[in-house]
């Protein structure tokens, strides 16, 4: 699961169906709101990830 999580089309496509669902309900947002939504949630989980590889310092 860890491998399709990381794989882009993958996220386009989880994306892409959440907002249709929202769409169609009648909730949606903006599409210019969503995709700064969506690139707020993808930076940030890139960050923690990256961040995360990181071992903690020797200088304690």
């Amino acid at each position: 699961m860890k491998d399709r999580i990381k794989n882009p089309v993958f996220v386009a496509a989880i994306v892409s169906f959440v907002y249709q669902i929202l769409e169609k309900s009648g909730v949606a947002p903006e599409m210019g709101m969503w995709q700064l939504g969506v690139d707020l949630i993808t930076f940030s989980l890139l960050g923690f990830g990256i961040y995360s590889t990181f071992g903690k310092s020797a200088n304690k």
